[in-house]
């Protein structure tokens, strides 16, 4: 019987470090510049005072586990490929948040992070692309 547990234990002790050790890979593997608090300036039918006012963000940083706010409770944001300038994102909702306000602009935020396959960084600037098409332009955080 002892024997029997062990082997159960030494099986699950091995899954739990093979996808534990997957997600620590992946979340590494994100560019170092990308690794940053980005706050959103530019969406198709925003102006940056309304995001500013919402203080809508990408937190790509380590600590976080990748997630966005538009003003009204977190989402995550799955980084599914990265390889040079191409980069692929999922947001997966939070069903505990139900937010009015919010809604119309997550909606196409989601609608926007779907379609990017593209971005560049300068300075203090990310910027997203579907192809040549800007999407979403972001400022981080911490520059003044």
């Amino acid at each position: 019987m002892k024997s029997l547990f062990f082997k159960y234990f030494l099986i699950l002790s091995t899954l739990f470090l093979l996808f534990g050790c997957k997600a620590l890979v992946s979340k590494q593997s994100l560019p170092v510049e990308l690794q940053r608090q980005w706050m959103l300036t530019s969406i198709v039918g925003y102006t940056k005072e309304q995001l500013m006012k919402n203080k809508a963000q990408l937190d790509l940083t380590l600590h976080s586990g990748n997630i966005a706010n538009l003003g009204c409770g977190n989402f995550s944001v799955e980084v599914s490929g990265i390889v040079d300038d191409k980069i692929k994102f999922k947001t997966k909702d939070n069903p505990f948040k139900n937010c009015i306000k919010t809604e119309a602009i997550e909606y196409v935020f989601r609608n926007e992070m779907a379609k990017v396959n593209r971005y560049e960084i300068g300075g203090h600037f990310l910027k997203l692309y579907h192809n040549d098409q800007l999407l979403l332009k972001f400022v981080a955080s911490d520059w003044d």
